[in-house]
């Protein structure tokens, strides 16, 4: 589990970094909204089930916990109701969370 979790942090740097490359306007909107004296935290987890629920969970997190800058996904949660337990050390992400 821990083998996996390293993986998925590298995967997550690999992403962000797309991300920030994708369009200068993300970027700035990015840097606007964690620069100064603020830091970037993410975390990563297991789940099981492949890709489709990678996803469902992924949509689960930013439906319920509206990150600044993310522009789809806020308005709408198109999967049955989603019940999403974190556990671990973590800030932001409540202990439970359910979508739909």
């Amino acid at each position: 589990m821990e083998k996996q979790c390293e993986n998925e942090v590298r995967n997550m740097r690999g992403n962000i970094r797309k991300f920030l490359s994708l369009e200068m306007a993300y970027k700035r909107a990015f840097v606007r909204e964690c620069g100064g004296a603020d830091h970037v935290w993410y975390s990563c987890a297991a789940v099981s089930g492949g890709e489709t629920e990678r996803k469902r969970v992924e949509a689960a997190l930013i439906y319920e916990l509206q990150p600044k800058i993310n522009t789809s996904g806020k308005d709408s949660f198109n999967y049955p109701t989603t019940v999403v337990n974190s556990r671990g050390r973590h800030a932001y992400i409540p202990e439970r969370i359910v979508a739909g």
